[in-house]
């Protein structure tokens, strides 16, 4: 019953977001894209009923370890983010202006929606759907490739090396929150970054 639901929320979602890309709709989009992620990830992640479905997705018992654990998985991945970029200066090859001039075109509630809504989609899907399927390094591939719209070179290698360090920390936490908590602490940091640094204005 369950997967026949997810699976007309699948076809919704795509159709909805091959309208409002063939009408032009701007930003909304977006959201139908991770509305889709979301229903074929939970097609594909559903157990018989929600209780093993909470287990297999680590949703059960000692949730502030694994809440802890997704905070110091946090910190981590800024470390790795910030030896990027100390990096790509060094040798002059930065092109992250790219991001925030994507992001600048969005309207506010797609910003939000980036840290809300957007980690729990991915998540579940990229890592609950794809690392559980096909391992670390396809998920990450696979994830740096959804990155290819901010048109940045630096943004794709960034998204790769954070799709193998949340593929990396679920395979170990053997939790989605983890990562969920891990990659939407991640965004928010960065486009709190971004404003700090006058990339991006929000009103």
């Amino acid at each position: 019953m369950m997967k026949t639901q997810f699976a007309v929320m699948i076809l919704f979602s795509l159709v909805s977001l091959a309208i409002t890309l063939i009408l032009g709709i701007p930003a909304i989009p977006i959201i139908f894209m991770h509305a889709a992620l979301f229903f074929i990830a939970a097609y594909f992640i559903w157990e018989k009923n929600w209780k093993t479905t909470k287990q297999k997705l680590g949703l059960d018992g000692k949730l502030k370890e694994k809440i802890l654990y997704g905070l110091v998985g946090f910190v981590v991945l800024l470390i790795i983010g910030m030896l990027m970029s100390l990096i790509a200066q060094q040798f002059g090859t930065t092109d992250a202006s790219k991001i925030s001039g994507k992001l600048q075109d969005l309207p506010l509630y797609v910003i939000i929606f980036s840290f809300v809504f957007a980690p729990i989609s991915e998540e579940l899907f990229f890592r609950g759907f794809l690392t559980a399927r096909f391992g670390i390094l396809a998920s990450s591939i696979v994830f740096a490739a959804s990155h290819l719209m901010y048109g940045s070179y630096f943004e794709i290698l960034g998204a790769f090396v954070l799709g193998i360090s949340l593929a990396i920390a679920y395979k170990h936490s053997k939790s989605i929150l983890t990562v969920i908590i891990m990659h939407a602490l991640f965004n928010v940091t960065s486009i709190i970054l971004m404003v700090i640094q006058g990339t991006l204005r929000l009103v």
